[in-house]
C-alpha cells in the first residue's frame, strides 16, 4: 500500500524554503532510520532544521526530520553561537546650540574577547564615519535628530544603537545704527537686536578701545579716524550666542579758524573784517561756513564783514563743516565801543580883548 505524506521542509540556516515535498511511502517496506551531523556557526539564535527548537547558546543538540524515504532522520547539531557585539556610545552633551556645537561621540561597544570590531556612524547632516570615536560639529536648523552607530564583529555579527541629540535655536544678532559714517569724537548710537526673538538675556559690545558695554543701546565716541569694526554678541534663553559686526568710517573734523582786522573798534565808521583760514582735514578741501555775529544775524560767506548799529561786546562764532558733515567751531570776543562826545565849559565866553582870562574846563 502506498501513502502520500506532505512535509514542510525548513532550511538548516533557519529560514523557510517555502516548498512542500510530497513523499510517497510504501508502508509495507521496512523503514530505515538515518543520521547525520552538521556544525553551524550563527549570530544570535539558531532555529533547528525541523523548526521545533530555537537555541541561543553553543552546544550539541539533536533534531529529527523525515528522510527521503519518509523515515526518521536524526541530525546531530554541533552549534556555535558567535558573540554578537553590544553597540553603545555616550555623548558629551546631547543638547547643544545649532551654530556653535561640538559633539563628542565616545564608543562604548563591547563584544567577546578575541573579536575585532568595525564601526559605521551615521549623522543627521548626511555624513558618516568609520572611526571608533568621533568629534564633530553638526550644523543644521534647530530640532531633534538621531545619531546611529552600527558595530560589526570580525565574524560578521552586527548590532546597532540610535540616540537623539537636540540642536538648540540660536539668536540672530543684528546691529542697527543711524549711519555708517561718523565724525571724530562725536557720540554715535548703536542698537543690538535679535531678529528671531523679542528678548535676549545678555549682550556684549566690542569696540576698538572698549568691551564693557552690556546695554542693548549704547552711545560711543571714536577717538581716532579711519575704518572701525563694531561687534555685538547676544545670548538667548538657550545660552546660545550669535555675533554681528559692521564696519564704520570715522572722519576727521575740520579745524575752524580765522583772523580779524581788529577785535576792538569804535562804533562810528567801524567794520569787523573776517578772513577765514579753516582747514577741512580731508582730501576734499570743500567747506561750508556759518558765522554768528552775536546779535542774531548770521552769514554764510567765507570772508564776511560786519558792522553793528549799537555799541557793545559780542561773541562771534564760526562753524565750518567739511564734505562728510563733520564740523568745528571757533569763537572770538569783539567790542564796538561808543565814540567820545567832546564837552567843555568856559568861565566867561565874552571878555575884553586886552584883559581876558578864559578858563576852559
Amino acid at each position: 500500500m502506498l501513502i502520500s505524506v506532505n512535509k514542510f521542509i525548513k532550511a538548516i540556516s533557519g529560514s523557510f524554503l517555502g516548498v512542500f515535498l510530497t513523499l510517497t511511502v510504501n508502508v509495507n517496506a521496512q523503514c530505515t532510520e538515518t543520521d547525520s551531523t552538521i556544525s553551524p556557526s550563527v549570530c544570535d539564535n539558531y532555529v533547528s532544521p525541523s523548526g521545533k527548537y530555537t537555541w541561543g547558546t553553543s552546544g550539541t543538540y539533536s533534531d529529527t526530520i523525515l528522510n527521503f524515504k519518509g523515515c526518521d532522520s536524526v541530525i546531530t547539531i554541533n552549534l556555535t553561537i558567535l558573540p554578537t557585539p553590544t553597540a553603545d556610545f555616550s555623548i558629551n552633551d546631547d543638547s547643544q546650540c545649532e551654530n556653535t556645537n561640538s559633539f563628542v561621540f565616545t564608543n562604548a561597544t563591547s563584544v567577546g574577547s578575541g573579536k575585532n570590531l568595525t564601526y559605521k556612524w551615521m549623522f543627521p547632516d548626511g555624513n558618516a564615519s568609520t572611526d571608533t570615536n568621533v568629534t564633530k560639529p553638526i550644523i543644521k536648523a534647530d530640532g531633534t535628530y538621531s545619531v546611529k552607530l552600527v558595530a560589526t564583529s570580525s565574524d560578521g555579527c552586527m548590532d546597532s544603537i540610535t540616540k537623539n541629540i537636540s540642536l538648540l535655536a540660536k539668536p540672530s544678532a543684528k546691529i542697527f545704527n543711524t549711519s555708517l559714517d561718523s565724525c571724530l569724537n562725536s557720540s554715535w548710537s548703536f542698537k543690538a537686536d535679535d531678529l528671531d526673538a523679542a528678548t535676549f538675556t545678555n549682550v556684549e559690545w566690542i569696540f576698538p578701545t572698549a568691551t564693557n558695554f552690556t546695554d542693548s543701546l549704547v552711545n560711543y565716541n571714536f577717538t581716532s579716524n579711519g575704518s572701525k569694526t563694531v561687534e555685538v554678541r547676544i545670548t538667548n534663553a538657550n545660552s546660545c550666542i550669535d555675533t554681528s559686526t559692521i564696519s564704520v568710517n570715522v572722519y576727521n573734523n575740520p579745524t575752524a579758524q580765522f583772523t580779524l582786522n581788529d577785535t576792538n573798534q569804535c562804533l562810528v565808521s567801524h567794520s569787523f573784517d573776517y578772513t577765514n583760514t579753516s582747514i577741512s582735514n580731508l582730501s576734499s578741501a570743500s567747506l561750508s561756513y556759518l558765522w554768528n555775529f552775536g546779535d542774531t544775524t548770521t552769514n554764510t560767506s567765507e570772508n564776511p564783514s560786519k558792522t553793528y548799529l549799537t555799541p557793545g561786546r559780542r561773541i562771534v562764532s564760526l562753524i565750518v563743516t567739511n564734505a562728510v558733515g563733520c564740523a568745528d567751531t571757533s569763537t572770538v570776543l569783539v567790542a564796538a565801543s561808543p565814540n567820545p562826545k567832546p564837552q567843555f565849559s568856559i568861565n566867561d565866553d565874552s571878555q575884553c580883548e586886552n584883559t581876558n582870562s578864559f578858563v576852559f574846563t
